[in-house]
């Protein structure tokens, strides 16, 4: 591992045919924070579609952009940097001049990448957020001048194509009128069905779709809904997308810029991208897709990490992907990881064990063990009430494999895993539903007794035997050495288990 790259920030810049994005990020040794954002929707690809190439305005607009994305990198003090483009320059007679001209100007150089490499860095980012696996997956990368496509068999790429399929392209090339003919949105329909009729032949369990307007689609539909439309992965059905797409693709562009969610410069990509997308639900015979923000950027990020010799839990370790990315966040909050993962086990023993004394759901535990190994994250702000400051960042950490309010039960369940019982003025109230609010507290009584018997942060405490007698739940520790401070911390701590339980707590 090279060192100096830790604690330090590195830059990754995407241009795109619709948008150019940069994110700053600082570099731990597990993990990776986003500490600055840059987008512009530059749209150079209409520029390519109607000129053939490139034209003045559209570099001098490049040159202009990319002088200050130097500015913000200077500012953050980037000591590495990536800079790729892709289907536009790709296709660009002029292209390669122009990267010349904007390392010229601005310092920065800029690497076409072919649609293979763009694929294998869009397969990257979303290895790191679902648990592929589990499954036989197709994640699209739809961007304005092409979409990759890749097959992924068990978390392995099968294959991979590159299509012409891009936003801004099928538009130009199909959709000439505003608001479109009818006929115009059938040829554009049949063309794409012939594109992608190789889709027939995959056997897909899931989709995944990224790029800019595919999760603009799905936060129009999360906020029809009064869903989280700023989760980084989204579900959306085919039924909200046919919809959608009826809604649509008899209004003009202004009219479709002005529906809720919409982001204005993307308002005329929505219909050809639907299109696309459901078209390729129908080959596949799937009822729905996810989306993913970041795809590119995140595994350019990733690629560019592990060239550091940096690589991520998800890359080491043999657990699933939800599990992986707690430790990336626990990392991130520099968490005492030993410490973290030692309370997560004893939570889990003492769940299978009282679960159903508890009647607690089995499903309930994966959410328990989010909070076991996030519960002292909060010491990144301040030791001093540090419960308080877990809550803020759990609820305001994008958690995969967790929906909003499953992120919520997390926050609660790690808040009290110290201090005292909750009043009616918290949080907890307002945060989870009143039918959950008795498992959530139980869960925290577990917490809260896990993470006392590791009180000393060393792992002396291996194993937990447990017997009910009567009205008694009696803890029995597995040990290395002395626990006197585990069983007095436990001690101090057994309150919400006793209160939410109603057994007497003891432990010998």
């Amino acid at each position: 591992m090279d060192n100096n790259i830790l604690n330090q920030n590195i830059a990754v810049i995407d241009l795109g045919s619709n948008s150019l994005r940069m994110q700053i990020a600082t570099v731990f040794e597990k993990s990776y924070k986003i500490v600055c954002e840059y987008k512009e929707i530059i749209r150079i690809g209409d520029d390519l579609f109607q000129n053939g190439k490139l034209t003045k305005n559209s570099i001098s607009k490049l040159n202009k952009i990319f002088m200050e994305i130097k500015t913000l990198m200077d500012s953050y003090n980037v000591v590495s940097y990536r800079a790729v483009a892709t289907a536009t320059l790709r296709s660009a007679p002029n292209g390669g001049k122009i990267i010349e001209e904007i390392h010229q100007k601005s310092g920065i150089k800029v690497e076409i990448i072919d649609g293979e490499d763009e694929a294998k860095l869009s397969f990257l980012g979303v290895k790191s957020c679902f648990n592929l696996k589990k499954y036989n997956a197709l994640i699209t990368d739809i961007g304005g001048g092409s979409s990759e496509f890749i097959l992924s068999e068990k978390g392995e790429i099968k294959s991979i194509m590159t299509k012409k399929l891009g936003g801004a392209r099928i538009k130009h090339n199909f959709l000439k009128n505003d608001p479109p003919k009818f006929e115009e949105v059938e040829t554009l329909k049949h063309f794409i069905r012939k594109e992608l009729s190789d889709l027939n032949e995959y056997d897909v369990d899931v989709i995944i779709c990224t790029g800019g307007t595919s999760n603009n689609l799905s936060a129009v539909a999360y906020l029809r809904e009064k869903k989280d439309h700023t989760s980084q992965i989204k579900y959306t059905t085919r039924d909200f997308l046919r919809s959608f797409i009826n809604e649509i693709k008899r209004k003009k562009i202004s009219s479709i810029s002005k529906i809720k969610g919409v982001e204005e410069k993307r308002a005329d990509l929505l219909l050809p991208i639907a299109i696309q997308i459901d078209q390729i639900l129908e080959l596949t015979g799937r009822s729905g897709f996810y989306t993913f923000s970041g795809g590119l950027r995140t595994g350019l990020i990733i690629d560019t990490l592990n060239r550091y010799g940096i690589h991520l839990p998800f890359q080491t370790l043999e657990i699933d992907v939800n599990q992986a990315r707690l430790i990336e966040i626990g990392n991130k909050f520099h968490f005492n990881e030993e410490h973290a993962l030692k309370v997560s086990q004893l939570a889990g023993i003492i769940f299978d064990k009282l679960h159903t004394l508890l009647e607690i759901p089995k499903e309930y535990k994966e959410i328990l063990h989010a909070a076991a190994v996030l519960h002292d994250i909060g010491n990144f702000i301040s030791l001093s009430k540090h419960h308080l400051h877990t809550e803020y960042l759990i609820l305001n950490t994008d958690l995969t494999g967790f929906n909003s309010y499953e992120r919520a039960i997390v926050s609660q369940i790690a808040r009290y895993h110290r201090k005292r019982f909750p009043k009616k003025t918290d949080p907890l109230y307002d945060l989870v539903k009143k039918k959950d609010i008795d498992v959530t507290l139980k869960l925290a009584a577990i917490l809260r007794v896990a993470d006392a018997l590791d009180r000393t942060h060393k792992g002396k405490v291996e194993d937990i035997q447990i017997e009910i007698i009567e009205n008694n739940i009696i803890f029995k520790p597995i040990h290395q050495g002395d626990i006197s401070m585990e069983k007095s911390n436990f001690d101090e701590k057994k309150d919400f288990l006793e209160t939410y339980t109603g057994f007497k707590v003891t432990i010998i």
